[in-house]
């Protein structure tokens, strides 16, 4: 059960005003009210979760405090588990900071161990020893407060894929077959980078970025990756945050092929009519005076006063495939070209497979931010545009 503690102003201090005081007396306070409900033991740790605190210089920045050897300590705020393991890591097993004067390794914030300030979580050799030590019991020597010190403070203001900040839980939406480059940034609250430990998928890596490239390989069967960053080093709502990439299943390949039968279905039926007409021209004769010589060449549809009327006589169902066809192929350039090109890719496909990847690298990449059934839509438009493009790129050579 927990205890309750009033402080002046409503905030316990932290530290205290003598060179070597262990407890100061809001913290005396706190232990003494514990003690008084005879609820402490000799081989146990104590540690007080204590919301309202206030730094020695009133600012509020440390994370908590535990003497070593000694048995209570002082968590604040809502911690994650690295501070409080620094902290039970001075009060248990006696183990000093990596940059302690009297015990100095490396300059503070310089290492990934668990007793320096960077957030780490790492005890080196020499330490196992003194956690496994029998005689580092309750030895309670005085010590400078400040050995007791955990500084973690939030560091993590999100992560930014190009200039977009991207919030917790956002899903991307990519097209595999762009095999599209993608970086992510860490940064803190005043727009500087941020180490952090990133998660891709199954990858682990730290770094104030990450770059990979979203292909086939990427998703390696899978719909949708996790992307995880995570600053160890802080405690809070933004110690994590994790962006999800999930694949839009855009087929260029099958895209192209069907364009490419549509167009050469388009000259067979036009081919089909060319040869049906002559048996309707003697008894029909009337009706395609309007068209002389010219009834199969492209704009003929520009030589009716109005659109066929559909019924049931075959040669006035001619009539109107010859009109609808005329105009498909009059919102389209240069049609018997295109339909020459794609024969003869048909034939070669080699020069087919070619092809179609001159069209994917004329392609850019889409906001991968647009929800999928527009972006899938806008894909999909943007193959037949290239398309065209590149089938006249063929037919200018």
């Amino acid at each position: 059960a927990g205890i309750s503690v009033s402080f002046t102003n409503g905030k316990m201090t932290h530290g205290g005003s003598g060179t070597f005081t262990v407890y100061n007396a809001d913290q005396k306070k706190v232990i003494k009210t514990l003690e008084q409900k005879g609820k402490t033991e000799d081989d146990a740790v104590y540690l007080f979760f204590v919301e309202n605190v206030q730094g020695r210089d009133m600012d509020g920045d440390f994370a908590g405090y535990m003497p070593q050897q000694y048995q209570y300590g002082f968590i604040y705020g809502n911690p994650n588990a690295t501070t409080v393991a620094h902290e039970l890591a001075h009060g248990a097993f006696s183990l000093a900071h990596t940059f302690s004067n009297e015990q100095f390794i490396a300059a503070k914030s310089t290492t990934d161990n668990l007793l320096d300030y960077k957030g780490g979580e790492e005890l080196w050799a020499h330490q196992w020893k003194l956690v496994h030590n029998p005689k580092n019991g309750w030895l309670k020597f005085l010590q400078d407060e400040e050995e007791g010190e955990g500084i973690f403070k939030p560091d993590l203001s999100g992560i930014f894929y190009k200039d977009s900040l991207l919030l917790n839980n956002q899903t991307l939406y990519f097209v595999p077959s762009m095999a599209e480059s993608v970086t992510f940034f860490a940064k803190k609250k005043e727009e500087q980078s941020l180490d952090v430990n990133w998660k891709i998928g199954e990858r682990s890596l730290k770094g104030d970025s990450v770059s990979f490239t979203i292909d086939e390989q990427f998703f390696n069967t899978k719909e949708q990756i996790k992307i995880e960053a995570r600053d160890k080093v802080i405690f809070g709502k933004d110690s994590l945050i994790n962006v999800y990439i999930e694949k839009v299943n855009i087929d260029t390949e099958s895209i192209i092929d069907s364009l490419m039968l549509s167009l050469k279905n388009i000259k067979q039926n036009l081919d089909s009519l060319q040869q049906k007409l002559p048996e309707y021209i003697e008894d029909n004769m009337d009706a395609l005076s309007i068209m002389e010589d010219k009834y199969i060449s492209k704009g003929m549809s520009k030589e009716f006063e109005a659109p066929p009327v559909a019924s049931e006589k075959e040669i006035e169902k001619i009539l109107l495939q010859i009109y609808l066809l005329d105009q498909i192929i009059m919102d389209m350039d240069s049609f018997d070209e295109y339909v020459t090109e794609i024969i003869k890719l048909y034939a070669d496909p080699e020069k087919r497979n070619v092809f179609i990847q001159s069209i994917r690298q004329s392609m850019t990449a889409l906001n991968p931010f647009t929800d999928r059934e527009t972006l899938e839509k806008q894909y999909r438009e943007m193959v037949i545009q290239n398309f065209y493009q590149q089938l006249n790129i063929l037919i200018q050579k």
